[in-house]
């Protein structure tokens, strides 16, 4: 009994130096070690589950207990660019004719795009790959059980396998705006699929009346659609005037300017001051760091303002705005969301 103990440590010892170097680690606490009162502390919980002994009485596990039980756990900074191929390992005892299923939700929206039911085993450690979607951000990893009968899972982990899969990718149907796609059918209902993106568009006479086919930024992703005239906001990405509230698209961001000329007083049309580290477009102002503003005009820094006083200014970049670039690395490029200050 205590050889087995120590095969499964050495086991799970030589998994997590796999895990350092052979890839990233895509589940937190894969042995469910961790627990907060009566629940383990990185899963979510669904039934009845409850901590008890494998093989050796001080090798802990989660028993699936009632008929519905599971346990789910959401990694929301994965996606295609990280990981097209999940490599799964699990230790587990599950009695012949008991129902459990490894499932994959990706999109984290409610919706299982892959289940396998798991088979019969007594503490044996199985392996096995799934090949991810040509895209998809986020996915939800849920172990369920499907009626009555003895399921206690001892361990699942997952791993980043890049390019190592073989089987057909999961297919990841109903996909929003921007997602990468190759047929309509990929995209929610009623936005098609264009160039390449869910709701993507060729030209203006591919929208609805009064609508333009104009860029878009969302989730470090830049595609065509069909968007509102005058409806980007300051600071926002554009390649048009017209999809602009202020008029005007300079150098791929709603601005106040495109040159000195469209500024009043001597002011100068320059970039915005308080710019983000990584942002890829920030707009232009009028007079930016010049200290000519006066009171209540917008501004994004105190050097805006004549008072020398702006208030009210804030930028936001969104927490989903995290990839991960080709080479692995994690990065952070802002799409920035700008609310302009006053001079006060």
């Amino acid at each position: 009994m205590e050889r087995r103990s120590l095969t499964k440590f050495g086991l799970s010892m030589l998994w997590a130096l796999c895990l350092l170097s052979c890839g990233s680690a895509l589940i937190r606490d894969p042995d469910v070690e961790r627990w907060c009162g009566d629940k383990p502390c990185e899963w979510q919980v669904e039934g009845e589950i409850k901590r008890v002994s494998t093989w050796h009485p001080n090798d802990y596990a989660v028993s699936l207990v009632s008929d519905d039980a599971a346990l789910i756990q959401e990694n929301a900074t994965v996606d295609y660019r990280a990981s097209d191929c999940f490599s799964f390992a699990m230790v587990a005892k599950i009695d012949e004719d008991v129902r459990v299923f490894l499932e994959l939700d990706f999109l984290a929206d409610g919706s299982v795009e892959f289940s396998q039911r798991l088979p019969v085993s007594n503490w044996e450690r199985r392996t096995f790959k799934v090949t991810a979607p040509d895209w998809y951000r986020k996915v939800r990893f849920i172990i369920r059980k499907e009626g009555p009968g003895r399921a206690i899972l001892a361990e699942l982990a997952a791993e980043n396998a890049n390019r190592q899969c073989t089987a057909p990718r999961v297919e990841l149907l109903d996909r929003p705006e921007g997602a990468i796609c190759a047929q309509p059918a990929q995209c929610t209902a009623g936005i098609g699929c264009t160039n390449g993106r869910c709701g993507g568009c060729a030209d203006d006479e591919s929208c609805d009346d009064g609508r333009l086919c104009a860029i878009r930024d969302e989730g470090n992703q830049r595609f065509k659609t069909c968007v509102e005239v005058a409806s980007a906001p300051l600071g926002a990405a554009c390649d048009r005037d017209m999809q602009c509230a202020s008029g005007l698209c300079n150098r791929g961001a709603c601005s106040e300017c495109a040159m000195d000329a469209d500024c009043e007083r001597g002011q100068h049309c320059q970039v915005a001051r308080e710019q983000p580290p990584g942002s890829r477009f920030w707009p232009h102002l009028c007079g930016a760091g010049e200290g000519q503003r006066e009171l209540d005009e917008g501004c994004t820094s105190s050097s805006d303002c004549a008072s020398g006083d702006c208030e009210g200014f804030e930028v936001l970049c969104k927490p989903e705005l995290a990839c991960i670039n080709p080479g692995g690395a994690c990065t952070t490029s802002c799409g920035p969301e700008l609310q302009l200050g006053a001079c006060r």
